[in-house]
Order: C-alpha cells, then sequence, then structure tokens
C-alpha cells in the first residue's frame, strides 16, 4: 500500500477546490462534501469512516492512474 502524502488537491464538478497533505485528508474533505455538513455530522464515526475509505478507494485509484 502506498500512502500518497505531499500538496494534494481535488477539483470537484462544480470547480471546489479541495486540499490536504494525505490522501486520507483529501478523501476524508471529498465524502464529507459529497453528504453536506448536516448529513455528514448525523453521521457516526463507523458511517463516516466507511464513507471516507470508499472515497479514499476512488481518490488513490485516481492518483495511481495519474
Amino acid at each position: 500500500m502506498t500512502a500518497h502524502t505531499g500538496d494534494l488537491s481535488l477539483t470537484l464538478a462544480d470547480g471546489t477546490e479541495l486540499h490536504d497533505r494525505t490522501d486520507v485528508g483529501l478523501a476524508r474533505q471529498w465524502a464529507e462534501r459529497e453528504h453536506g455538513p448536516e448529513a455528514w455530522a448525523a453521521l457516526s464515526f463507523t458511517g463516516q469512516s466507511i464513507e471516507t475509505a470508499a472515497a479514499l478507494d476512488g481518490l488513490r485509484r485516481a492518483l495511481d492512474q495519474g
């Protein structure tokens, strides 16, 4: 497994740019943005972890292809 670190960014379809130093942090921001602040806050820790893991999987696949 490779942990991607550094200055990572993700531009969403609406033009919003997300930035983080780690792929995990970027994936969490992406998942939170996709759900919206209130829905994200309503998720349990486990729910947030599952959603972050799904976003991380997609992000890592995209990074590895780039």
